[in-house]
């Protein structure tokens, strides 16, 4: 079987439920670009090195590129503004906003995030609807290490500019 240069290898967590071989490209190389950026610029501060070691564990940045489609505004030719990442941004289907993600916009602990991802509760006693609902039932299959990686990840991101 061929597989596609560009798609995330199966780590063992088996396919993302509703989407098929090769939904998931480039996402990865996404992330590991914005990742470059923060470090290069200092933006993550003193928590670069904790992620690389919580990222290390499994989350390998697949996760959090796939944040950033739906939480990072677009510019004019529909690219992702990579100096608003995770900042929030209009809802696909035109009713509100997907919330900011960063520190500025997200006062949850690393806790809170992780069992958020988990079972889409929040510390607000809400639960995930519309399109998070899918996330979060993808997230849950994820090890636990993986979750703690991506809330410490949120957590170091730069506030909103």
């Amino acid at each position: 079987q061929q597989v596609e240069q560009d798609v995330v290898p199966d780590h063992g967590a088996g396919t993302v439920q509703g989407h098929g071989a090769g939904v998931l490209p480039k996402v990865v190389a996404g992330f590991e670009e914005v990742a470059e950026a923060h470090a290069e610029h200092g933006a993550l501060g003193g928590h670069a090195g904790r992620l690389a070691d919580q990222q290390g564990a499994g989350v390998d940045g697949l996760a959090l590129g796939h944040c950033g489609e739906c939480h990072t505004p677009r510019n004019a030719l529909g690219g992702l503004r990579r100096d608003a990442w995770l900042t929030g941004a209009p809802n696909p289907d035109g009713r509100g906003k997907v919330p900011d993600i960063t520190p500025a916009g997200l006062d949850w602990s690393e806790t809170d995030i992780a069992y958020y991802l988990e079972t889409g509760f929040t510390p607000e006693f809400d639960v995930a609807g519309g399109h998070m609902a899918e996330v979060i039932a993808n997230m849950a299959l994820l090890a636990p290490g993986d979750r703690a990686a991506i809330a410490a990840y949120l957590k170091a991101l730069p506030g909103a500019k």
